[in-house]
């Protein structure tokens, strides 16, 4: 997240840019008991720009070291473009609406100038090279790749990416990754170094690192590595393969650490009938989780079969959309609503016990287990559109406001756009207090 704030009065005026999954949000926070104004924009050149700026290895490419946009830092700087037009973007939000036409169309056309110019400046072949990572490791590959006379950086990309990755989470040890590469040190020695750097717990910590793809999230790297249960000797040989196995770890150490052992011996078994069922590594993992919770049984171990595990699940799902101890025609508590249009995104309640299994039918997964807390007033559930992209949305009272609890596509894959999703949970309140 990039920000600024200014003074204007009495009124505090907070410029924020969001990097998301699905695009950049550029979100203007007006703090005077006035309502936020929230404008999106959406841009590849922006995006890759955000990308880079990580605040954590900038010191390294020369650009500026902190959030702080103040363009005095580096003069020079590929980035500074950016900054000016963030600035301008701050004076647009804090004028009076009648002294510009069209707020949302500066914006757009400023930040699109300003990330166009930026991305021009940038070092063509350190940024070809940074974007085969993950977002979260190409700022550090793009720092490391600009001052790399002898050519040893780009070397070791090509043979462990994974020191990379390693070393994007571990802002610490950046620096003298970089000069051990530089000054010759043997590669295995650097990856042990991270590897204890990382408090890894596994015991093919090294060999983890040494064979992780390009595209793993750095944060996702830790995670294995801080999980004894994955086995890299269960890992394939071809490199399409590899990343697959490596694709569903991640996913099970973060989201289904119970099934880390599992999934670590029988992921591409797994990874064959998710694709026959129509779903990915999140929906089907959080499948089995969802079944596991709702009936108790023991997890599967390594020396559980799969395509067993599986049809106890897909017995139970029946059950849950033919069969229910309640009527289904059983009213539900009314919904929040809405106070404002998000765009992209159309959402109706599911007002009845049946809807809800009828919900759960329709998107082929288990929302009709939680009749127990759609009944009660703290939850309730939508079916909702999403630029084409139909979800299943769960969200919760909080303290002072609604909170989203889970979003699931078809077979519980993970939304295309949760930001949006977020920004519509946002504007919910109760039927009796909307504006």
């Amino acid at each position: 997240m990039l920000g600024i704030e200014q003074r204007r009065g009495t009124t505090t005026v907070t410029v924020e840019l969001h990097d998301h999954l699905d695009g950049v949000e550029l979100r203007g926070r007006v703090y005077n008991d006035q309502r936020p104004g929230t404008y999106w924009y959406r841009d590849d050149t922006i995006d890759l720009i955000l990308t880079l700026t990580s605040p954590v290895a900038c010191r390294l490419a020369g650009v500026c070291a902190s959030w702080d946009l103040q363009p005095a830092a580096t003069e020079d700087s590929p980035f500074l473009a950016v900054a000016d037009r963030i600035h301008e973007a701050a004076a647009i939000l804090v004028c009076d609406e009648d002294d510009v036409d069209d707020p949302r169309t500066e914006l757009v056309h400023l930040c699109d100038q300003g990330a166009i110019r930026a991305v021009q400046r940038c070092d063509v072949a350190a940024r070809h090279l940074a974007l085969a990572f993950a977002p979260g490791a190409r700022m550090f590959v793009y720092a490391a790749v600009l001052d790399d006379w002898w050519r040893r950086v780009e070397q070791a990309l090509g043979v462990c990416p994974g020191l990379f990755i390693l070393g994007a989470a571990l802002p610490s040890t950046q620096a003298s990754v970089l000069t051990s590469l530089r000054g010759g040190t043997k590669l295995g020695r650097i990856v042990a170094t991270l590897a204890a750097a990382a408090a890894s717990a596994n015991r093919h910590a090294s060999t983890l690192i040494r064979r992780s793809p390009r595209e793993l999230a750095p944060a996702a790297l830790i995670a294995m590595l801080r999980e004894p249960a994955i086995d890299v000797n269960d890992a394939p040989a071809t490199e399409r393969d590899l990343a697959i196995w490596y694709a569903w770890c991640a996913v099970a150490v973060r989201a289904a650490r119970p099934l880390a052992a599992f999934v670590s011996k029988h992921a591409m078994e797994l990874d064959l009938h998710a694709r026959r069922r129509g779903r990915d590594a999140h929906g089907q993992l959080a499948e089995i989780s969802d079944w596991l919770r709702a009936t108790r049984a023991t997890p599967p171990s390594r020396t559980s079969a799969p395509a067993r595990v599986l049809a106890e699940i897909d017995a139970w799902h029946l059950s849950l959309w033919c069969e229910t101890d309640r009527d289904p025609d059983t009213p539900l508590p009314r919904a929040p609503l809405a106070t404002e249009c998000v765009d992209g995104l159309r959402a109706e309640p599911l007002n009845t016990v049946g809807e809800l299994l009828d919900e759960g039918r329709r998107m082929q997964h288990c929302v009709g287990s939680r009749a127990d807390r759609a009944l009660a007033s703290s939850h309730a559930f939508f079916h909702a559109v999403v630029r084409g992209e139909p979800i299943t949305i769960e969200v919760a009272r909080g303290a002072r406001h609604w909170y989203l609890v889970e979003a699931s596509g078809f077979a519980n894959r993970q939304p295309d756009f949760p930001t949006i999703i977020e920004r519509w949970v946002h504007t919910l309140r109760d039927p009796e207090t909307r504006p």
